[in-house]
C-alpha cells in the first residue's frame, strides 16, 4: 500500500512539473528559441522571369507583398499590460498609435537608447540570473495590419519575412498563433499556408525589448529595439529551389576557376517533373551553363561549373559574374528565377601571410556599427552605400561587422565595391563572461546562432575572404570544446566522487566487518565459558 502511494505521488509530481515547464513562456525558456520558424537559408530574392531578375528589385515582382510602412501600434512597459485578445481579427485597435516598419522604437519616442558595454542593460531592474529578464518593466510593442492576398497566390507556398526583430518575435495571422523566434539581428521567416485566405487577412506581430536570448546579445553598442529591417510576404511555386551554396575556387596557378554548387529543393511529388538550368553570365554574355532534371529523387544536387581564365574578384578589382538559377516546368515554361552575384577568388594563408588570388594582401580595416545617428539601428540603403563609398575613398579594404550580422544589402555592396568582410554572429555575453558553468545550458543555442549566420551569408564574395566563416566556425568549435571540457570535468568529478564513495563504502565494510568479527569472538568466548560452567554444574549435581 505504501509503495503504491509513493508511485502515485511521484507520477502526480512529474505531471505537475511538466505542466509548470509548459507554462513558462518561450522568452523565459533557455531551451526554446524558436517554434514553427523556417530554417535559415542563403539570402536571395526570387522572380517570375529573367527580365525582372536582371533588375533585382523585389518590389517590382508579383511574388512579393510589401508590408513596410504604417502599422497600428501599441507600446507597453510590460507584457503583463497586454489586453486580452489583441491578436484577434475583431479586436478594436482604433485607439492605438501608428508606427512604421522598419523603424527603431528608441529614437522615435518609444523608450530611449541605452549604451553599455560589459553590463546588461536590464541589470538595474533585476539580479542577473539567466534565463530571467525583467517582467514589470520590459517594453513590448504590438503591430497590427490588414493585408490583401491576391487570387494569383492560391496554391502557392506563402512566407512571412521579417528582416530583424529585437529581441524576439511572435506572429499571429487572423487571430491564430503562427510561431515564435529569437535573434535580434537575423531575418525570421514563417510559412503561412495554413493561416491565410484569399482576400483580407490580419497580421499581428509582438516584439519585446528583452528575452532570455538577450543574455547572448550583450555587446558594447547602443541597445535599441523594434523591427529594424525591411519585411515582406512572398509566394513560391510548391516545387522550388529552397537553398544553395556557391563556393568559388581557382587552380594552383590562380588562372582557371571553378564554382562548386550545391542545390536543395523543397519536397517534390512523384509526378513533378522540373528542370533546373544554371547559367553563369558576364553581363549579357553566357559563360557556362548546366541543366538537370529535378524530381523526387534529385532533391539535392552537387555539380561544378568550370571557367577558363575568368576575371578575378579582389578588393582592388571586384569583378562579379551573375548566376541565374532558372526553374522550368515540363513544358519548358519558366517558373522561377533566382539571381546571385559571384566572384572568382582564392583565399589562403601561407607562411603567415594572407593571400588573395596568390597575392599578399595588406588589410586596412575598420569596425562598423549598424547604427544611424538619426534613425538608430534602422539604416537605409542610401546610408549603407554612403558608408561604403567613404571607406573606399579613404583606402579602406576590410570591414568588421561589429558585432552582429548586418542587413543583407550591406554584403551586396561589399561584393560590388570590393570590401573584405569579417562577419560576426550576434553572440557575445559581456554581462556575465564565458564561464562554462554559466553558459553550458545555452551551448546549443550559441551553436545555432553561429550556424544560422553561416547559412545566410555563405555565398557572398566580399565575405568570401573566409575570415567570416572561419571566425564563426572558430566560435562553434570553441563552444564544442567548452562542452567537451565541461563534460570531461564533470565526468572526472563524478568518477572521483564514485571512487571516493566506493572507498568510503569499502572502509565502512572493513570497519564494520572488524567490529562484527570482534563481537563474534566475544560471543564465542562467552558461549564457551557458559558451556564450561554448565558442565561443572552437571558434574556437581551427579556427585550429590
Amino acid at each position: 500500500m505504501k509503495k503504491t502511494a509513493f508511485i502515485l505521488t511521484f507520477i502526480l509530481a512529474f505531471v505537475a512539473l511538466s505542466k509548470a515547464q509548459e507554462s513558462v513562456p518561450f522568452w523565459l525558456n533557455e531551451k526554446i528559441n524558436e517554434e514553427n520558424r523556417v530554417p535559415m537559408h542563403a539570402s536571395y530574392f526570387v522572380f517570375e522571369n529573367e527580365v525582372l531578375a536582371t533588375k533585382k528589385n523585389w518590389k517590382l515582382s508579383e511574388n512579393y507583398l510589401d508590408i513596410n510602412g504604417v502599422w497600428k501600434f501599441k507600446y507597453l512597459e510590460s507584457p503583463n499590460d497586454l489586453q486580452n485578445g489583441f491578436e484577434k481579427t475583431t479586436f478594436d485597435d482604433t485607439g492605438w498609435d501608428t508606427f512604421k516598419i522598419p523603424a527603431t522604437w528608441d529614437v522615435n519616442g518609444y523608450g530611449f537608447p541605452v549604451y553599455t558595454n560589459t553590463t546588461y542593460d536590464f541589470a538595474k531592474y533585476i539580479t542577473i540570473n539567466p534565463p530571467l529578464v525583467p517582467v514589470k518593466y520590459n517594453p513590448t510593442g504590438v503591430y497590427r495590419r490588414e493585408i490583401t492576398i491576391d487570387k494569383s497566390w492560391e496554391g502557392k507556398d506563402i512566407f512571412l519575412h521579417v528582416g530583424s526583430a529585437k529581441s524576439n518575435l511572435t506572429v499571429w495571422v487572423n487571430g491564430i498563433y503562427v510561431g515564435y523566434g529569437e535573434d535580434g539581428k537575423l531575418p525570421q521567416e514563417f510559412n503561412l499556408n495554413a493561416f491565410l485566405k484569399t482576400g483580407k487577412n490580419t497580421i499581428t506581430l509582438k516584439v519585446m525589448k528583452w528575452s532570455d536570448g538577450s543574455y547572448l546579445e550583450c555587446q558594447d553598442f547602443w541597445r535599441m529595439s523594434g523591427i529594424n529591417r525591411e519585411s515582406y510576404l512572398y509566394a513560391r511555386n510548391k516545387a522550388h529551389l529552397k537553398d544553395f551554396e556557391i563556393i568559388p575556387d581557382l587552380d594552383a596557378s590562380y588562372v582557371d576557376g571553378t564554382l562548386k554548387i550545391v542545390t536543395q529543393f523543397s519536397d517534390l511529388n512523384i509526378k513533378d517533373n522540373y528542370t533546373l538550368e544554371t547559367q553563369l553570365k558576364d553581363k549579357e554574355t553566357l559563360i557556362a551553363t548546366k541543366s538537370f532534371k529535378i524530381n523526387a529523387e534529385t532533391k539535392k544536387l552537387a555539380f561544378d561549373l568550370v571557367v577558363n581564365n575568368p576575371k578575378k574578384w579582389s578588393a582592388e578589382i571586384p569583378n562579379l559574374y551573375q548566376i541565374n538559377f532558372i526553374l522550368k516546368d515540363k513544358k519548358g515554361n519558366v517558373v522561377e528565377v533566382i539571381p546571385q552575384n559571384v566572384g572568382f577568388r582564392k583565399v589562403e594563408i601561407k607562411g603567415g601571410q594572407l593571400l588573395v588570388n596568390g597575392q599578399p594582401v595588406y588589410i586596412k580595416g575598420i569596425n562598423r556599427q549598424e547604427t544611424d545617428p538619426t534613425t538608430g539601428q534602422t539604416v537605409s540603403r542610401e546610408r549603407m552605400e554612403e558608408d561604403i563609398k567613404v571607406m573606399k575613398q579613404y583606402n579602406i579594404n576590410a570591414l568588421r561587422m561589429s558585432h552582429f550580422p548586418n542587413d543583407e544589402y550591406m554584403y551586396e555592396l561589399c561584393d560590388k565595391y570590393g570590401i573584405y568582410v569579417v562577419d560576426e554572429a550576434n553572440l557575445e555575453s559581456h554581462g556575465m563572461g564565458y564561464d562554462i558553468a554559466k553558459t553550458l545550458g545555452k551551448a546549443m543555442r550559441e551553436f545555432q546562432k553561429a550556424t544560422n549566420e553561416i547559412k545566410r551569408e555563405i555565398n557572398e564574395s566580399g565575405g568570401g575572404i573566409g575570415d567570416d566563416i572561419r571566425d564563426i566556425k572558430s566560435t562553434v568549435q570553441n563552444i564544442k570544446s567548452d562542452i567537451q571540457e565541461g563534460v570531461r570535468k564533470h565526468t572526472s568529478d563524478i568518477q572521483e566522487g564514485v571512487k571516493e564513495t566506493t572507498s568510503n563504502i569499502q572502509d565502512g565494510i572493513n570497519e564494520h566487518t572488524s567490529d562484527i568479527e570482534k563481537e563474534i569472538t566475544e560471543v564465542q568466548s562467552e558461549v564457551t565459558k557458559g558451556a564450561e560452567n554448565m558442565a561443572k554444574t552437571v558434574d556437581n549435581g551427579a556427585q550429590i
